[in-house]
Parts: structure tokens; C-alpha cells; sequence
């Protein structure tokens, strides 16, 4: 009776830090009676039926009706053509055993069935909401209490009534693509210019990156090999563990180049370590610059997340009692102290992921440990402690994902990648006020973000955009197997132990190895060198 579990993380991804209900809002409908008494059918004609409709695709095992049934936020998260999954008859009967208690309905607009299931002795809330006229899921979540439940939907009521209005600007096409190609005519710099240029004005600039990607290093290398980066840059901060600063002090500082100090790093970051051959580059040829450069002008380098010593712990019992923060407040006390103590004039850069990049006091998220307050982005409070004027964010295009991967889409539609295709596909930057790239609502970063009331436009979250080649163009990750020796194979399957893991049958982002050994992870990434990074299709989708 756990199929529910993506419903389940949709609501979690869905649902961030909204005050309380004003109980004059909501009406409260006592039912009381089996599920077994309503019939089982797709009518999304009401919120009772909403939920019905949720319980027959249960029952039956209609799987592909998921995404018919659902609101858009989750529609990247369902397949159309799903095969149907076969029920057996005890489960369908559990299902009709299914006590319908009560149904809470928010503003006419958002609404709650709460149920309780016998067979697992759990209660709960049945979400839904209107959407073009029908009422769609919206989720579900899990309570031990029918009082639990209740006390919990205030919270998921108030806030999935928040995002209707959201979703109708998401959902709305842009109207004339040509607007978009006449402002990359008239305003777009080469992204090396771009970048140059906001190092030179700018005390912080944020350079929001797409981890593994190789383009996206190449431009980041081909700027600190312009003469003007060291005039205008004095620190480079990177987001890799802060414990290890010690080691690459003592990288930059080596009168001959070891490689293997880099790779301890990435060894250290996550419990799996870090494989990212653009950023290993990079970092090489900052020693490289660095070797050439007199004392009062080389780069700085620091590290400024977070990560647990987790080569340090020998038990869960040490790793739990080690203590944890979040890993975008870590970021910013690191950046804010170090630029606060340097004297002299030159900038610094931020390189980070683009999730820890944006502006907007949508929190932060996949950063913060269990149970302690999510911190707004490392970039949103760098904003509070200097000011806006000083920090510079910059958004690559990618596309429109989750933490992990997931829940892929091309940006607006794909409107801003028609853009570039008009424009020729030539990279292009551009600073997003004033634009009509930064006037449209912010589909940068994924359903955490996407759909929050507070995540505003482009503009709202980004200062300037970079477009370095046609998406459908890119290749797959570009990975640095050289951390994989045979001792931190056997180094991963230890930390598993303690995290919980199966490092045998289960690798990183769900790639799936028999066996981890070196040469199973090398097979693994083999087996995907040379296919591209987005599958095909997605594109076919940007043409509806």
C-alpha cells in the first residue's frame, strides 16, 4: 500500500513555509462512511470526486491516468503512456475498506479528504485544488491522528491555494518570440566579455553552474586566462568542503602541481565523492596562473560549504552526533568573513551550483540537515549582508530539473531556446533587468522553487543570462573517474555502513552497478560517453 510514495514527495517538493489558516476560510464536511459506498471513476468535476478519482486509479492500476488527473506542477513526473500495474484483489479490497472521515474545502479553491486505511492503521490527507476549472491532485501526506491531520492542513491548504495563480503565469506561453531575439540583437556580449565585465564592477559575482558540465568549465577557464581576471579578482570560492581548506592551501602553494591534492578534496565531498573533470581542470589551471603570479597578486582559493568529515567517522554513532548545518548559511558566513577581512580592491567569484545562486526568499533547499530551519540561498543572503548592487548572480540556460536530475523541461516552453536558435546559437550574454527574459516568471530551477508565490521572474532571482550552446547539442556528464582508486571504492562501501546505503546494487542518480568496483564505474560511464545530456524527446515536447 506504498505505491503513493511519489505522491507523497511531490507534496514534500510542493509545500515550503506558510503561516497559519484564517479559520474563516474553510468549511468542514463530516462524511464518515466507507469507500466502498462512492463510486470508483475519473471526475475531476469536484474535490470529492478529485479524490475518487485518485482512489480508482489505486484500484485499478491505471497508472497513465496519473498524469491526467494531476495538476501541472507534477505533470513532468508522469508518464502519459504508462502501462497499467496489476492489483491484486486483497489490495482492492483494503482499498474499498478505506474510512472517508471528513473533507476540509480552503476558499472554494484548495481542498482535503481526509481518510483513514484499517489495514495500515495510518490516516490521510487527500489534496487537491482547482485548476482551469477542474480539481486536480495535489498530493498527499501521512499522519498517525485524524487530529494530526487537522492540525496539519492549514499549512498544505493555504499554501497549495498560493500556487494557482503561479501555475497559471507557468503555464502561459509567451507570446512573440521575436522580442526575445531582437534583445539578444541589440544587448547580447560574447559570455566571456559578460563575465569579465561583471568582475570588474562587482565585489561578489555568483556564477550559478551545472554540475558536469563541460561547456560551462571551458568558459570559466577561458576567463581566468584573460589578463584582466587577475586584475580584477583576488578570491575564487568554490563549493567544496570548508575542512579541507588546509589541503588546498597547500595545493595552490606547491612549487610543482599534485593533482592527487584535488582529488582528496573531491574525495571528501559527499559520501560518494565528487566527479566533476570540468571543475578538476579548472582548478589546475588556477595553479597553473597562480605559479606564473607574484605573491601580492595571486588568487585565492577557498572553499566555502559544508560537507561532513566523513573519511573521519568510524560509526552512524559518530557521524550523527557530528554537527550539522545548513549548507547555504555556511557558505555565506565563510564568503561575507573572508571579503570583510580582504583589503585591497579586487572582486571575488562565487562558484556554485545555481540552486544555491538565486535572489528570491524562496528557502534554499537538498541543503539543510533534518529538523533545523531552511536558510534562504547562500546568494539570497549574501544580497541581506552586502547588498544587491554588490552581488552579481549569473544564470546559465540549462533546463528545468530537480536536485537529482529529475522532472526535466526546457525553460518557458522552450521559447528561450527558439530564441537562441533565431539568433543564430551563437553564445550570448545578457544582463536580465529590463529584458524580456527577465520579466518572465522564473522556471530556472526546479518544482521547489518553480511554483512558490515568492520565486517572482527571472529578473527577481538572476542578474544576467549566459547561453553557451544548444542544449540538444550537449553531451552527458563530464566525469572525473580518477578519484575511483580501489581504496576509495572500498572507502564508499564503509561510509555506506553508516549512511544506511547498498553501494553493491545501487550507485549515484540511480545508475545501477552489479558490483562496485573501479572498473564497474568506469564500464558504467563508458557505457554513457557520447550520448547526449537531455534525451531527445524533450525537445519534440517544446513544439506543442
Amino acid at each position: 500500500m506504498k505505491q503513493l510514495s511519489f505522491l507523497w514527495l511531490c507534496l514534500m517538493i510542493a509545500f515550503s513555509g506558510y503561516g497559519q489558516l484564517d479559520t474563516g476560510d474553510y468549511k468542514t464536511i463530516v462524511i464518515q462512511k466507507k469507500l466502498s459506498e462512492f463510486p470508483l471513476k475519473v471526475d475531476l468535476s469536484t474535490p470529492m470526486n478529485s479524490y475518487l478519482s485518485r482512489e480508482y486509479i489505486m484500484w485499478s492500476g491505471e497508472e497513465r491516468l496519473w498524469y491526467d488527473i494531476s495538476t501541472y506542477q507534477f505533470a513532468a513526473g508522469f508518464d502519459p503512456d504508462a502501462p497499467n500495474r496489476e492489483v491484486s484483489p486483497e489490495t482492492q479490497e483494503a482499498i474499498l475498506n478505506y474510512v472517508v472521515e471528513e473533507m476540509v474545502i480552503y476558499k472554494d479553491s484548495a481542498a482535503a479528504v481526509l481518510t483513514y486505511d484499517p489495514a495500515e492503521s495510518e490516516y490521510r490527507i487527500n489534496l487537491s485544488r482547482l485548476e482551469d476549472g477542474i480539481w486536480v491532485n495535489m498530493g498527499l501526506d501521512f499522519r498517525r491522528t485524524l487530529e494530526a491531520c487537522r492540525e496539519r492542513l492549514p499549512f498544505f491548504l493555504e499554501t497549495g491555494y498560493s500556487r494557482i495563480p503561479v501555475i497559471a503565469r507557468v503555464k502561459q506561453k509567451p507570446a512573440d518570440v521575436g522580442v526575445f531575439v531582437e534583445y539578444i540583437q541589440k544587448n547580447g556580449q560574447s559570455p566571456v566579455e559578460f563575465v569579465l565585465g561583471a568582475l570588474a564592477e562587482k565585489k561578489i559575482v555568483i556564477y550559478g553552474e551545472y554540475h558536469r558540465r563541460k561547456v560551462s568549465w571551458d568558459l570559466l577557464r577561458e576567463v581566468i586566462r584573460d589578463p584582466r581576471f587577475i586584475e580584477t579578482t583576488g578570491t575564487v570560492f568554490m563549493e567544496e568542503p570548508s575542512h579541507m581548506q588546509p589541503v588546498m592551501d597547500q595545493f595552490m602553494a606547491g612549487h610543482t602541481m599534485d593533482p592527487e591534492l584535488i582529488l582528496q578534496i573531491f574525495r571528501e565531498t559527499q559520501p560518494q565523492g565528487w566527479w566533476d573533470r570540468g571543475e578538476f581542470e579548472f582548478l589546475t589551471d588556477l595553479w597553473e596562473l597562480n605559479s606564473k603570479l607574484p605573491a601580492d597578486q595571486k588568487i585565492q582559493v577557498k572553499l566555502a560549504d559544508f560537507q561532513l568529515p566523513y573519511s573521519r567517522f568510524q560509526t552512524k554513532e559518530e557521524k550523527d552526533a557530528f554537527p550539522d548545518m545548513d549548507r547555504n548559511l555556511h557558505m555565506a558566513d565563510v564568503i561575507e568573513q573572508h571579503v570583510k577581512a580582504t583589503t585591497g580592491t579586487r572582486n571575488h567569484l562565487f562558484i556554485v551550483g545555481c540552486g544555491h545562486a538565486y535572489k528570491s526568499h524562496v528557502p534554499g533547499f537538498a541543503s539543510t540537515p533534518r529538523g533545523q530551519k531552511v536558510e534562504l540561498t547562500a546568494g539570497a543572503q549574501l544580497v541581506e549582508r552586502f547588498s544587491d548592487d554588490e552581488v552579481f548572480t549569473i544564470f546559465q540556460h540549462v533546463v528545468t530539473s530537480d536536485n537529482n536530475g529529475r522532472s526535466k523541461k526546457l525553460i518557458r516552453h522552450g521559447f528561450f531556446d527558439r530564441a537562441f536558435e533565431l539568433a543564430g546559437n551563437q553564445p550570448v550574454a545578457f544582463n536580465l533587468k529590463g529584458s524580456p527574459f527577465g520579466a518572465e516568471p522564473f522556471d530556472g530551477v526546479g518544482d521547489g522553487v518553480l511554483y512558490d508565490p515568492r520565486a517572482g521572474s527571472f529578473a527577481d532571482n538572476y542578474d544576467g543570462y549566459i547561453f553557451l550552446q544548444p542544449l540538444k547539442e550537449e553531451e552527458s556528464d563530464y566525469v572525473l573517474l580518477d578519484i575511483f582508486t580501489n581504496e576509495f571504492v572500498e572507502e564508499i562501501k564503509r561510509r555506506a555502513a553508516y549512511f544506511g546505503m547498498a553501494p553493491d546494487s545501487r550507485y549515484w542518480f540511480g545508475l545501477q552497478v552489479q558490483e562496485m568496483t573501479p572498473e564497474t564505474i568506469k564500464s558504467l560511464w563508458d557505457s554513457n560517453r557520447g550520448k547526449k545530456r537531455y534525451p531527445a524527446e524533450l525537445f519534440e515536447w517544446s513544439k506543442e
